[in-house]
C-alpha cells in the first residue's frame, strides 16, 4: 500500500472519525433541537390556544361593543327623536306662550278697562252714598223732629194730667190743711186750756229725739226725749226720714226720759215710722 493510499485511508478514518464525532454532536444537538421543538410546538399551542382565548373573549366583548353600539344607536336615534318631539313641543309651547302674553295683554287692557270702570262705579257709589246720606238724614232728622212734637206732644198731656191730678191734690190737701188747721186750732185751745202757753213752744230750746213708738189709730208718737231734756208739753217737733219732711207733733205728756205727742201734721204720702228724726230746730 501507498503512502499516498494510506494517508487517504488515514484521511478516511479521521474524517470518519470526524464525522462519527459531528454526527454523534449534531445528533445530540438535534435531541436538544427536539426538545425544544416540542416546547416550543407546545408553547406555541398554548399561545395558539390562549390567542383563541383571547380571540373568542375579544370577539365576545366585541359583540357586546357592537350590541352596546348598537343600543346607544338606538338611543341616539330615541334621543334623536325625543329631542326632535322636545322641540316640537317647545316650538309648540312657544306658541301656546305668545298666544297666552296676547292674551295676558288683552286681560291686562281689559282689567285696566275694568279699573277704569270700577273707579267711575265707586265715584257713583260714593256719590249715591252721599246722597243716601243726605236724605237718611233728612228723614231722620224727619223722624227725629215728629218724635220730638210726639214727645212734647205727650209731655204736655203727661203735663195736663199731672196738673190736673195736682190739682185734685191740692184740692184735697186744702181740705186737709183746713181740717188739720181746725184741729190744731182745737188742740191748741185745749192745750191753752190746760195751761200751755204758746210762748213756750215759740221759744223751745233746739232738741233732737228719735220716735221709738207709732199709735195711728190715735195719731201719737213716742218720742226719746223728756223732762230730763227739757221738753215741754205742748213742744211743737219736726218729723223727717232721710231728709224728707214726715210731718209734725205736738207734745201731750212729759216722762222724764221719754214723751207723748199727737201727730198735728202729715205729709201728704207719708206715714210714722219708728226710727224717725225728731227736732225743734227751725230749718
Amino acid at each position: 500500500m501507498s503512502n499516498v493510499l494510506k494517508i487517504f485511508v488515514v484521511l478516511n478514518f479521521v474524517l470518519a472519525v470526524v464525522f462519527v464525532a459531528t454526527a454523534a454532536t449534531l445528533l445530540g444537538k438535534a435531541d436538544d433541537w427536539k426538545k425544544k421543538h416540542d416546547t416550543v410546538k407546545e408553547k406555541a399551542a398554548t399561545d395558539v390556544k390562549d390567542r383563541d382565548d383571547r380571540i373568542s373573549t375579544l370577539t365576545g366583548e366585541n359583540k357586546q361593543l357592537e350590541d352596546a353600539r348598537s343600543s346607544l344607536k338606538n338611543r341616539r336615534d330615541e334621543l334623536d327623536q325625543e329631542l326632535k318631539s322636545s322641540e316640537t313641543r317647545r316650538e309648540e309651547k312657544n306658541r301656546e306662550n305668545a298666544d297666552l302674553r296676547g292674551s295676558l295683554k288683552k286681560s291686562q287692557d281689559n282689567l285696566s278697562t275694568l279699573g277704569q270702570n270700577l273707579s267711575a262705579a265707586q265715584t257713583d257709589r260714593e256719590t249715591y252714598e252721599k246722597r243716601m246720606t243726605a236724605a237718611e238724614k233728612s228723614a231722620r232728622d224727619a223722624i227725629a223732629a215728629k218724635e220730638a212734637a210726639e214727645d212734647e206732644a205727650r209731655r204736655l198731656t203727661a203735663a195736663l194730667e199731672t196738673a190736673n191730678e195736682l190739682n185734685g191734690q191740692l184740692e184735697t190737701d186744702l181740705a186737709t190743711v183746713r181740717a188739720n188747721l181746725e184741729k190744731q186750732t182745737n188742740l191748741v185751745k185745749l192745750a191753752m186750756a190746760d195751761g200751755w202757753n204758746p210762748r213756750n213752744a215759740i221759744n223751745a230750746p233746739p232738741i233732737d229725739a228719735v220716735v221709738q213708738r207709732v199709735n195711728t189709730e190715735l195719731k201719737f208718737v213716742m218720742l226719746s226725749v223728756g223732762g230730763d231734756d227739757k221738753v215741754t208739753k205742748g213742744m211743737r217737733f219736726t218729723v223727717s226720714r232721710g231728709g224728707n219732711y214726715i210731718g209734725d207733733v205736738m207734745v201731750d205728756a212729759v216722762y222724764p226720759q221719754a214723751s207723748a205727742a199727737q201727730i198735728v201734721v202729715t205729709n201728704p204720702g207719708a206715714k210714722f215710722q219708728a226710727g224717725d228724726n225728731a227736732t225743734t230746730r227751725v230749718n
